[in-house]
């Protein structure tokens, strides 16, 4: 559930390369407990409001105010670069609180004690002596919000991260990210897999350089005849996929 002050807010925000903008007059605001999840066609922006949020970006216009040490991220398909690398899952896991305590320093069994809850949290306690090569696609990804899950976020944000795994893992996924949010976790998905996250959600973006709605998943699914077509050149959630 919602609550409480906004902690992310994007107030009319414009992006672009030379003349050409990317984004423009973005505005939004996330608030505790919250679930949103940002849709749009491919080229739309999604990725570079996402960028921007984490601050990898910088606006042209507009300001973006946000506690970016209480953010999580597992970025788009996050299993490529690292999946053949020779660490163990923990040790993957273990990366995450790197940004707290530093890259050279050694960690405690606070630290690692948080890593086994994280490894526990996604459901990967039995594999955590693996080598992450040794993992589906869908487990890996799992690593990969657990090793999220150790900056203690306030806001995990994901960018299409079913992209390349299969529909049973895919579905693993998604009811992990609702058990993640029933436990309090807010949480910023970039997807186009919005019929199976659509009863899951709080609120829905809807993307394409500028923004076509946004507003509670009950006012969308009233609503997406009308704006479906416009952002898609579809007229219904499915036909989207």
């Amino acid at each position: 559930m919602m609550n409480g002050q906004a902690f992310l807010q994007v107030e009319n925000v414009s992006f672009g390369y030379g003349k050409q903008y990317v984004l423009k007059d973005v505005s939004l605001s996330m608030y505790s407990g919250e679930y949103t999840v940002l849709i749009g066609p491919n080229g739309s922006g999604k990725s570079t409001l996402i960028k921007l949020i984490l601050g990898l970006l910088q606006q042209q216009d507009g300001q973006i105010q946000i506690q970016r040490s209480r953010v999580g991220y597992v970025a788009q398909q996050a299993n490529r670069g690292l999946a053949d690398f020779p660490a163990t899952v923990r040790e993957v896991v273990a990366s995450g609180s790197y940004g707290q305590i530093g890259l050279l320093r050694w960690m405690g069994s606070k630290h690692w004690q948080g890593v086994e809850r994280a490894l526990d949290q996604v459901g990967l306690t039995e594999f955590a002596s693996r080598k992450l090569s040794q993992l589906s696609g869908g487990q890996q990804q799992r690593v990969y919000i657990a090793r999220a899950l150790m900056s203690n976020p306030q806001l995990l944000i994901l960018d299409e991260p079913t992209v390349g795994i299969d529909v049973q893992a895919k579905e693993q996924f998604y009811q992990l990210l609702k058990q993640l949010h029933q436990q309090g976790l807010s949480i910023l998905l970039v997807s186009h897999d919005l019929d199976e996250v659509i009863s899951d959600v709080d609120r829905v973006l809807c993307l394409n350089q500028s923004i076509y709605f946004y507003g509670s998943t009950q006012e969308f699914l009233r609503e997406q005849k009308e704006l479906l077509p416009n952002l898609f050149g579809v007229s219904t959630i499915r036909s989207i996929l």
